[in-house]
């Protein structure tokens, strides 16, 4: 394995899929939460940088409570022109959502980027950390601001300070360069006071410098709001985590981590991610890589480190029905066998971590399917979350988007052609270019359509996946970008016709959780296509604030309101990085804010168990021609009848109050009273978070 495949390029796996996109519900899921546009996108500042305009790591949007005054502060990275230097920027909205202050954070036109920001706990004051180069040594420094914020009003902003000079020395080596930096404000041992920690990452590596290692350096200082309100200089102190500074000098293996910080309210700082590794000659480490760095003092003492594999079993589908031989194939045409085939976490790195209220770490990643030599297929790639629980030291994956089945046995997590039972079957067959081919259901988790693109580093360079941190709720959202209806309309459109209007769209995509991320609705999904409020706009590098603002009950549901910032591109693709355009991006940095009504938690959250299940007891005839009866088990209350067709569309719906036995029927029709075609459809029943399907054949 080289490389280049670790940095999420994939190796060649020859084969096609058709996909299923966006069936809702048909997975497992949950309802589609309501929502509505408190405040439509509106532009901030023109920018004419357009990659990652906030921190890697960091969320640059917090929401003031109402007690403190309530409204927004933001931060972010941009040029004012096309030929000017990168600045970093601070922002003020007011309770309305009005833009109230925007300037830059420090006084020097410097190179800088990457801003991390946090709240104070009690008086809501913005702290900022950010990296550039302030004393012209040719290495970037980690800077540090914060705002005064006297008498209720911003913008009285402290001289910038380097919290860590450039070059560090780290194990006797004094060339480390520590940038990206990430900031978070937590307890402290010291009695009313509170702790702010900047983590930064570093750019060199000891042994090779053509490759980044990223072990860490924490700087972290006491304070009071008194001292913040006096403009004090904060005394910092520092650490390193021993394992890391060790990897970045290892002259036999190179390891590059990913790693997020989190902080709980006991003292313990929480490092957690994923890392790959390789040995001298290229080859991948045998090793477990998902990583979780726990210091229990508060960031002063000694480093704990537990370590997990993300692997989750899977199965090579048959090409055919009733085919002995597997859909997916290796270089030489042989198909895989099913052990070699699994998903793995991929193209995670630029993330964050929460604390839930029983101090579990939560972050998000992507699963790839991959094979036994490392490689990962880049149209297969799911939304997972991973759970680090300090009572039991477990380490837990669930599914986010798509969902699969508890019930499913050896592969509760989600499967792309196993969607309902019975299980370890492939659902249904789509005949493409005179070849049968599994349908799978598919989503494209990434804000760019083309993984061939920055040299096949698309996925490595756009993966961005952000957690709100759980409110006094238990509220929170999980956000990320998806491009697969792009995708089908720019590689498929022959075969899907019906997507060539979102040739041009990144879609946001919104999963939310009322039960402190234990279970999760199917996704909001916006679009300049659907969404009027997203009409002409291109968003980018989507951001959440930093918790949703909790508005009260709707009936038993939760109702919270979601601020966003995101890039509004000009041409889509980030030129930052990479110069598809013929022209510089004017760009513009927006705030939208959304009303959402949550779904309600679910009991039953255990993968491991299977869920109580309605039961669709019979469907005769099957195949069927015209008439088609199905009898089904429920008990008393709302129910709802739904039929999909192969591509996850809804052709029929029926929703009715019910006892017993119900007499239900369907005539092989479709809302509009359209005659379908012949094809395999999906029945679902459905009530509260209860659900049962069965596949029928239509002739």
């Amino acid at each position: 394995m080289n490389k280049l495949a670790l940095l999420g390029i994939c190796l060649a796996v020859a084969f096609s899929v058709s996909d299923i996109c966006f069936a809702a519900g048909v997975s497992g899921g949950r309802d589609v939460p309501q929502y509505s546009f408190i405040q439509a996108p509106d532009t901030l500042s023109t920018n004419y940088y357009d990659y990652m305009i906030g921190s890697y790591n960091n969320l640059p949007l917090h929401r003031v409570p109402d007690a403190m005054g309530g409204g927004y502060y933001l931060c972010f990275h941009g040029r004012k022109t096309s030929a000017a230097t990168r600045r970093v920027y601070w922002a003020h909205l007011d309770v309305m959502g009005n833009l109230t202050q925007l300037s830059e954070i420090g006084p020097l036109a410097v190179h800088e980027g990457y801003p991390a920001m946090a709240l104070d706990r009690e008086t809501a004051r913005p702290l900022y950390a950010w990296h550039a180069d302030y004393d012209d040594d040719g290495m970037y420094e980690v800077m540090f601001a914060y705002d005064r914020v006297i008498n209720g009003f911003p913008g009285y902003l402290t001289d910038p300070v380097p919290v860590i000079d450039n070059p560090t020395v780290i194990l006797q080596t004094d060339d480390n360069e520590f940038i990206w930096p990430e900031l978070k404000i937590g307890p402290s041992p010291n009695p009313g006071m509170q702790r702010v920690y900047i983590m930064a990452k570093n750019l060199t590596h000891s042994v090779s410098t053509s490759h980044p290692v990223e072990n860490v350096f924490i700087a972290y200082a006491d304070f009071h709001p008194t001292m913040l309100e006096a403009g004090a200089e904060l005394s910092w102190s520092y650490t390193s985590v021993p394992e890391l500074d060790a990897w970045n000098q290892d002259s036999q293996n190179w390891r590059r981590p990913f790693l997020t910080m989190s902080l709980d309210e006991n003292g313990n700082v929480y490092l957690i991610g994923r890392h790959f590794a390789l040995d001298i000659n290229d080859d991948e480490l045998d090793e477990e890589y998902l990583d979780v760095f726990i210091c229990s003092d508060y960031g002063s003492g000694d480093w704990v480190y537990h370590s997990y594999f993300s692997t989750l079993p899977s199965w090579n589908p048959p090409v055919e029905p009733h085919s002995t031989l597997g859909y997916f194939t290796d270089d030489e045409g042989e198909p895989f066998a099913d052990e070699d085939l699994f998903w793995q976490i991929v193209n995670t790195g630029h993330f964050n971590a929460v604390v839930d209220a029983s101090s579990r770490v939560r972050a998000l990643g992507l699963w790839g399917l991959t094979t036994a030599s490392g490689a990962y297929l880049p149209e297969l790639q799911t939304v997972k979350s991973y759970v680090y629980d300090p009572a039991d030291e477990s380490l837990r994956i669930r599914d986010v988007h798509p969902k699969g089945d508890p019930a499913n046995g050896a592969f509760p997590h989600f499967t792309p052609w196993d969607l309902q039972p019975p299980w370890q079957e492939v659902d249904s067959y789509s005949v493409i270019d005179g070849q049968s081919t599994p349908d799978m259901l598919k989503i494209f988790p990434f804000a760019y359509w083309d993984d061939t693109e920055h040299d096949h580093a698309m996925c490595f360079h756009y993966n961005h996946l952000k957690l709100s941190e759980p409110n006094s709720e238990n509220m929170l959202v999980a956000i990320w970008q998806d491009s697969q209806r792009a995708r089908n309309a720019r590689l498929y459109p022959d075969q899907y016709p019906e997507h060539l209007p979102y040739a041009n769209s990144p879609e946001i995509v919104i999963a939310c959780s009322a039960d402190d991320g234990a279970s999760w609705s199917d996704p909001i999904i916006l679009n300049d296509v659907d969404t009027p409020e997203l009409a002409g706009l291109i968003p980018m590098w989507v951001y959440p604030a930093n918790t949703v603002q909790y508005m009260g009950m709707q009936g038993n549901r939760k109702v919270g309101r979601l601020g966003l910032m995101f890039l509004n591109d000009d041409h889509w693709g980030a030129l930052g990085i990479w110069n598809p355009h013929v022209m510089p991006d004017s760009c513009m940095v927006m705030f939208a804010e959304l009303e959402i009504v949550f779904p309600e938690p679910v009991a039953n959250l255990d993968p491991s168990q299977s869920p109580e299940v309605l039961q669709i007891s019979n469907a005769y005839p099957n195949p069927f021609r015209d008439q088609l009866s199905i009898k089904a088990e429920i008990e008393a209350g709302d129910y709802e009848f739904k039929v999909f067709n192969i591509k996850g569309q809804c052709v029929h719906e029926h929703r009715a109050w019910g006892k017993g036995t119900l007499d239900l029927s369907w005539n092989g029709l479709d809302a509009k009273g359209r005659r379908l075609p012949t094809g395999i459809y999906l029945l679902q029943l459905k009530t509260g978070a209860r659900y049962s399907t069965r596949k029928v054949l239509k002739y």
